[in-house]
């Protein structure tokens, strides 16, 4: 189980899938382990290893309201709320997140 913000999201089923310098895929699910209350704010980024060193890669974005973010159909986030409410988000909650291109 990878843990994140100390034990608040199960990624253990998860995936980041690098395919070329281009195109990076995200599959699996995302659980949440506690109650998540508006607003919430969260730093998303991935990173890639380029010439000896760790780099920002395609993912760098500041959520300073994660709800209104996963209402916008415009945020990247707008995927994974199907049919979940935004918030509050409740303890065992998983969202599905199916082969989504970057």
């Amino acid at each position: 189980e990878m843990d994140l913000a100390g034990g608040l999201l199960d990624l253990s089923k998860f995936q980041i899938i690098p395919t070329d310098d281009t195109h990076t895929y995200v599959n699996g699910t995302i659980k949440f382990n506690a109650e998540i209350k508006k607003p919430w704010k969260a730093k998303l980024f991935s990173q890639k290893y380029d010439r000896g060193q760790w780099v920002v890669d395609i993912l760098d974005r500041n959520v300073d309201d994660g709800c209104q973010t996963m209402r916008d159909p415009m945020s990247p986030l707008y995927m994974y709320q199907y049919d979940q409410p935004a918030c509050p988000i409740k303890p065992g909650v998983i969202y599905l997140v199916n082969f989504y291109e970057f």
